[in-house]
């Protein structure tokens, strides 16, 4: 007879093993999780289930919340001590936020001493609560939604967003019109006593306003997973938001502008006109005044500051400013250059009666803008119509006159207005040159046709 020995390995994965008090090597069963208990969100009155799964399960399945053992319950807490199949997992039934909300735990007991007992991870278990939508304060003063919220330009405030009772808590964001400055935000989140288990979300925005500032929109947007999904929003994870909101009056001072520069030249009896514009303000300008620098007090009031028929008097520097509740605008300089032809105001000397050898000085003064030039001219004996420069300075010096010097004399003066030369000229000037008489001979040699020399002796007397 053939006898047939059937060996059986029995292979215990994982299981380290240990010696007996007999001495004989024995296996030990370890109990694991293989899947624990995850953070849950769960609207009230909803049914959730903690997933709880335990391989090679010995010991017997307890829950904690918040560090409390909870017993099985009947219509509320359901789960088995002792599953076959490890699975430990609890049912809560109609979930209430003052029953349910808090940190779960799931454990299993030890079977003896050479054993530690299972325990989970801590896990939070949300009953969802909306929060109240949010509200605005300007420090500690509550601010109504849809008001104008007056301010200064430059001035520093500080907001406060709540929105309370929510759980978890809102998110809250801040934004001017659509630009998000929520990064100029701290939000703080802290247990509403007035509710317990939820929470009231505070954010707190310290912002200078600016005059751009002025008429925008300051809104706050309370973020929640009970107001539903909105369209994409990377920022908020698609959360859907109540927002409250005012609008932004921020006052500031004028600012003004010249409508029109005078034109580059003016010439007098023209008809000028200056327009002080007041770009921005708020509130509105009260007045505009206009000075001349180097006047005292006030030259004119009103935007528009008109010469009907302008003067060189009414050359200089003007200047404007606005003025509303806030303050004034800077003065904006402007400089009116009238323009005259030249004028002859003064030739001397008055005696043109001079002696030979003397120093004459001939002196021309005009006036004109642009400032003229001056230039002495000589009448040509031989044709009057003719003037010959003699020099281009107001005085003429004439050192050691002669009788050549003798002759008709004037000043012109000379500018441009508007690419054209303007002239004016003076009166005419005779010098005469008065002293002894001066001979001067002059001997000349002529050849006649027969060879001989003629000579010819001429005597002059200047």
């Amino acid at each position: 007879m053939r006898t047939l020995t059937v060996c059986v390995f029995l292979v215990a994965l994982g299981l380290p093993n240990y010696t007996s008090s007999n001495g004989e090597a024995k296996s030990k069963i370890v109990q694991k999780f293989i899947e624990e208990p995850k953070d849950t969100e769960v609207n009230p009155g909803e049914n959730v289930t903690l997933r709880c799964v335990v391989l090679n399960r010995s010991g017997d399945c307890a829950w904690l919340k918040d560090g409390v053992a909870v017993g099985r319950i009947p219509d509320k807490y359901v789960f088995k001590r002792s599953p076959k199949d490890g699975d430990c997992s609890v049912q809560i039934l109609d979930t209430t936020l003052e029953e349910d909300d808090g940190s779960w735990q799931c454990q299993v007991t030890q079977t003896s001493i050479d054993e530690e007992p299972l325990a989970s991870t801590n896990v939070k278990l949300v009953v969802l609560e909306s929060p109240h939508p949010p509200s605005l304060q300007d420090g500690t003063r509550p601010l109504t939604p849809g008001s104008n919220f007056t301010t200064k330009a430059g001035k520093s405030s500080k907001f406060q967003c709540v929105s309370g009772k929510g759980n978890p808590p809102a998110f809250l964001r801040w934004f001017l019109d659509s630009q998000d400055v929520s990064q100029l935000a701290t939000q703080t989140n802290i247990t509403d006593e007035k509710k317990p288990h939820t929470w009231k979300a505070l954010s707190v925005l310290n912002y200078t306003f600016n005059k751009t500032d002025n008429g925008k929109q300051l809104r706050c947007g309370a973020y929640h997973v009970t107001y539903g999904k909105v369209v994409e929003d990377p920022e908020a994870e698609g959360l859907g938001h109540r927002d409250v909101a005012v609008t932004l009056d921020v006052k500031y001072p004028p600012e003004i502008k010249y409508d029109r520069n005078p034109p580059e030249e003016v010439e007098e009896n023209d008809t000028l006109t200056l327009s002080c514009e007041v770009t921005k303000a708020n509130p509105p300008v009260e007045s505009v005044t206009w000075r001349k620098i180097g006047q005292s007090g006030i030259y004119a009031r009103g935007r528009i500051l008109e010469f009907p028929s302008i003067l060189r008097a009414d050359s200089g520097v003007y200047s404007c400013f606005a003025k509303n509740d806030v303050g004034k605008s800077p003065e904006i300089p402007v400089t009116v250059d009238v323009k005259f032809p030249p004028k002859i105001i003064r030739v001397e000397p008055p005696t043109t009666t001079f002696n030979i050898n003397e120093v004459i000085n001939l002196q021309c003064e005009a006036e004109g803008n642009p400032a003229p030039e001056i230039t002495w001219l000589r009448q040509n004996e031989k044709d009057p119509e003719k003037w010959e420069i003699q020099g281009q300075n107001r005085t003429l010096t004439i050192e050691n006159a002669s009788y050549s010097n003798s002759g008709v004399y004037r000043c012109d003066a000379r500018n441009m207005i508007r690419s054209e030369q303007r002239t004016a000229k003076s009166r005419e000037i005779r010098l005469v040159i008065q002293g002894k008489p001066t001979l001067r001979t002059n001997l000349g040699w002529t050849r006649n046709s027969d060879g001989s020399r003629s000579a010819e002796l001429v005597c002059t007397v200047d």
